[in-house]
């Protein structure tokens, strides 16, 4: 129905639709409006905690160094007056942040990240001041149990060669805003044949990022 942002956007940055669904017995639309965003790759979170063992403080001035806090804050504010009408018209913002969440880097977690945690991370920080939740982690609130990782499918190993095994992380989201979406269901997918980098050219899963596959109940 409508667009949002910017419609030439770049390989990193955000748009969005205003997209009609169906319509209510009572014949009032059903609409949402969806955002995807990709956040720039470097410097790497993951790769400053469980390679170079930076502490909380220097991840976060990272995290400002990669430019993804400035990024997720152009985002959020160009998306304030849907999130505004959330309750109205409900507010879906999906894509790769390259950028863990505080949600998953707990206590409990940290020896899944290389013994790091808590981690404030800022950008799943900023989203949810921004009144935006993690379906995901929603689905499942217990991040040992189920760690979600989507990146990454073909990368066991990180990519140098030196046979260190790559971190595994959940840096893919579908988030969402406004009380007339529930949560029913969330997963990760990777599906196919799917042999680790550098032999991919066969695979039949065509990303090195598993999606995630969030179902919704709309009221």
């Amino acid at each position: 129905m409508d667009t949002l942002g910017d419609p030439g956007v770049g390989f990193y940055g955000a748009a969005g639709a205003r997209i009609r669904l169906d319509e209510h017995p009572d014949g009032a639309p059903h609409e949402l409006v969806l955002w995807t965003a990709h956040l720039n790759h470097t410097p790497y979170g993951p790769y400053d905690a469980c390679f170079d063992a930076l502490t909380g403080p220097e991840l976060a001035d990272r995290e400002r160094q990669s430019g993804r806090v400035r990024e997720i804050g152009g985002i959020l504010a160009e998306m304030a007056p849907d999130l505004d009408a959330a309750d109205r018209t409900p507010v879906l913002l999906v894509g790769d942040f390259n950028a863990p969440s505080h949600l998953d880097w707990t206590a409990a977690a940290a020896p899944l990240h290389g013994g790091h945690g808590p981690v404030d991370w800022p950008v799943s920080r900023a989203v949810q001041r921004a009144g935006l939740r993690d379906s995901y982690r929603e689905a499942h609130p217990d991040p040992v149990a189920c760690p979600g990782a989507t990146w990454s499918p073909v990368h066991p190993e990180h990519e140098d060669g030196s046979g260190r095994p790559e971190p595994q992380d959940r840096i893919d989201y579908v988030l969402h805003a406004g009380g007339r979406l529930t949560v029913l269901d969330s997963t990760t997918l990777a599906t196919g044949r799917i042999a680790p980098w550098p032999d991919v050219a066969a695979n039949d899963w065509p990303s090195d990022h598993a999606a995630v596959v969030t179902t919704f109940g709309y009221a």
